[in-house]
């Protein structure tokens, strides 16, 4: 369950929230916080801002993911990557979605089936050490 102080928020409410406030690498988790490539964290980190845009026409498509994330992981060096900026047109829609939040309560929870994968068997999307 994702819980901020005040009220129940979506995990991509919650992303949103962290980049617009700069606070990215505060959510890394911090079993790989030793093997990544904050340049390569960063990059992952504005796609996904892209793909939770509001708008649809926004959105990139699944091949422009695909073509994005493979650029990231064959990418030798950790360039240096600016945080994109939240387009302010959305950040007025994402404040009036916290208002109507804000009135309803609701809650998000996520249940494993019994027979799921422990964690350590996913793979992590960037290898150790290096893509």
């Amino acid at each position: 369950m994702v819980q901020n102080t005040q009220e129940t928020r979506s995990l991509a409410d919650h992303f949103r929230r962290t980049m617009k406030e700069k606070r990215l690498f505060d959510i890394v988790d911090a079993r790989i916080k030793d093997d990544y490539k904050p340049g390569q964290v960063m990059a992952v980190a504005n796609l996904a801002v892209k793909c939770l845009s509001w708008k649809g026409k926004k959105r990139p498509n699944m091949r422009e993911v695909f073509t994005e994330l493979e650029r990231i992981c064959t990418s030798s060096e950790d360039s240096q990557v600016q945080q994109i900026q939240i387009d302010e047109e959305e950040e007025d829609e994402e404040e009036g979605r916290d208002l109507i939040n804000e009135r309803d309560s609701w809650s998000v929870s996520v249940t494993a089936p019994a027979l799921a994968s422990s964690s350590s068997d996913v793979e992590p999307l960037f290898p150790h050490p290096t893509c």
